[in-house]
């Protein structure tokens, strides 16, 4: 089995097990990300069973970054619109003490 042949049938694994955790698509992206580690960090390792756990580390690891990415980028959103509600919010109460002040 050749080294191409050995990331194929390795792809097929760490996509199956991604695809349990997260979407099909972001299972695509790690599957991707972890191949191209592999194959760019890894290059003189060429048996299956070596490559199986390493892949599975990786993949972990690219889990674990994709979720904490994908936190900040939630906990950012949300502190912008806490920043564009503010002032909204301020007119709406200054609009409110006028009318019950009438």
């Amino acid at each position: 089995m050749d080294r191409d042949q050995i990331l194929a049938a390795l792809r097929e694994r760490i996509l199956a097990f991604a695809t349990l955790r997260v979407s099909r698509a972001q299972a695509e992206d790690l599957t991707q990300e972890v191949l191209v580690v592999l194959h760019e960090k890894y290059p003189t390792v060429a048996n299956l069973t070596e490559l199986v756990p390493l892949a599975f580390q990786i993949l972990r690891f690219k889990m674990l970054d994709a979720h904490r990415k994908s936190l900040r980028r939630a906990s950012t959103i949300r502190n912008r619109l806490m920043t564009f509600r503010l002032p909204i919010l301020a007119s709406i109460r200054r609009r409110n003490l006028t009318r019950n002040s009438k």
